[in-house]
């Protein structure tokens, strides 16, 4: 078979990595906002998610569709988010700067480590899930970690892909601008594919 040919694996994951493309970048000018980040987040998720299960017609319009369904509950979720991962960095900023290395200091280092990673996890399939659901944010909180009580390893492995800038932005000296330019232009878009592809592998209607 002609790998040029419109309906060969070549063309079709070249089409796909097309619709990732325009996908990520709608959700980087969505995120600016910062209190948009859910929204927008839930979206590509819920796009991604139809193009998996060959609904990918007009991708930017189901985008932006999705972005402004249940606008409120996205906004919740936002900020629940950012509050706890801000006072989380606070936390561990005091804990390693201002508290004068002391042993508490350090237990209260792991403590807050250790709480932050059970959070991810806990909140690893929000919002793949979000698109699809009618529940209040908090709702959608204990069924994600009610999810990830049961599927431990896709919530480990989904927090591990989320991680993935943050690690190479911290390690690598060239780390920041790397994952600015990559991840707002593609890597956002193919992580939350494979991410969607571990949330939800079979399922074609909402849990």
């Amino acid at each position: 078979m002609n790998m040029f040919q419109q309906d060969s694996r070549f063309t079709t994951a070249m089409s796909t990595v097309g619709d990732l493309a325009l996908l990520n970048i709608a959700w980087t000018l969505c995120c600016i906002p910062i209190v948009t980040i859910g929204a927008s987040t839930s979206a590509l998720f819920g796009t991604i998610r139809n193009i998996q299960e060959d609904d990918g017609a007009r991708v930017l319009h189901q985008f932006f569709s999705l972005f402004t369904r249940r606008f409120s509950t996205s906004l919740a979720l936002t900020l629940m988010s950012l509050a706890f991962y801000a006072l989380a960095s606070f936390d561990l900023w005091y804990l390693g700067h201002g508290a004068g290395g002391t042993d508490m200091a350090a237990l209260g280092y792991g403590v807050c480590i250790a709480l932050t990673f059970v959070v991810t996890l806990a909140t690893a399939f929000v919002f793949p899930n979000a698109s699809r659901s009618n529940a209040s944010a908090w709702n959608q909180v204990r069924n994600s970690a009610l999810q990830a009580l049961r599927r431990p390893i896709p919530a480990l492995c989904i927090t591990v892909i989320n991680a993935l800038p943050v690690v190479i932005a911290v390690i690598f000296p060239w780390g920041l601008g790397f994952v600015v330019f990559f991840w707002s232009l593609l890597f956002t878009g193919i992580s939350a594919w494979f991410i969607q592809r571990i949330a939800n592998p079979t399922s074609k209607t909402e849990e």
